[in-house]
């Protein structure tokens, strides 16, 4: 299993520990780009609000492209002197339904 350097695990952690960027974003830039597509950039740098979950400096940049498909690329810049590691994942909040297509059967 994944370990933090702090040396707790994963499972370890709470809730509000393991998701805390969600709250954090900050809206930086919005493009609609020549082709239709939008483009949004989105910003989180380390605070002391944030240090007191994660004790880490950081500057984080996620880069959102919607299109036809959905791609999402995020930039992580350690800022300070102590190595860490970190993993992503998206939680996509859909109605499923609205994305599935009922096919005749013959």
């Amino acid at each position: 299993m994944a370990q933090h350097l702090t040396g707790k695990r994963v499972t370890e952690f709470k809730k509000s520990q393991i998701n805390f960027c969600a709250i954090f974003w900050v809206v930086v830039a919005t493009e609609m780009l020549a082709n239709g597509d939008s483009k949004i950039v989105l910003e989180f740098k380390d605070t002391e609000k944030s240090r007191e979950i994660w004790p880490y400096s950081f500057h984080l940049i996620l880069e959102i492209l919607i299109s036809d498909s959905l791609t999402l690329q995020l930039l992580t810049r350690n800022t300070g002197k102590q190595p860490f590691a970190i993993r992503s994942h998206a939680y996509f909040n859909v109605n499923p339904l609205n994305f599935s297509r009922k096919t005749p059967t013959i």
